[in-house]
């Protein structure tokens, strides 16, 4: 009869108010806990890794700190070739034989001739005094 009732609505449908389902039990499959090696494993793999970046780390910053060292060295390496330059320079202007014949005019030496030069060469032999050397006048 419900065929015929489900499209007049003359008629009243009847309904069964009491259809029972059948209760479906779901069945839930829980993961079991991580055992105690497994947990172990991680710990020290974790641990492996951390001493790892920190070693790596470790020997970046003594990299960077040697690059830092020889960047400061090599400036102060220019520096001093600077400054050795300059004094080159500076040995240069002192040992000019006219600013040397200058400075010694100024300090009232006399120029002599060659004849009345007397060179002594220093010796090896320190049993001489100062009475064994011949003085020219």
């Amino acid at each position: 009869m419900a065929f015929r009732v489900q499209g007049n609505l003359a008629m009243k449908e009847n309904v069964n108010r009491n259809v029972y389902r059948k209760k479906t039990q779901t069945i839930v499959n829980r993961k079991k806990a991580i055992s105690a090696p497994e947990k172990l494993l991680y710990l020290v793999s974790i641990i492996m890794c951390v001493v790892i970046a920190g070693f790596v780390i470790f020997k970046n910053a003594q990299i960077y700190e040697t690059n830092t060292k020889m960047q400061q060295i090599s400036i102060e390496i220019q520096q001093l070739e600077k400054e050795n330059k300059n004094l080159k320079l500076e040995v240069r202007k002192m040992e000019d034989p006219k600013r040397l014949i200058e400075y010694a005019e100024s300090l009232n030496f006399v120029l002599t001739d060659e004849a009345n030069v007397l060179q002594i060469s220093p010796t090896t032999n320190h049993s001489e005094t100062t009475e064994d050397i011949a003085y020219i006048d």
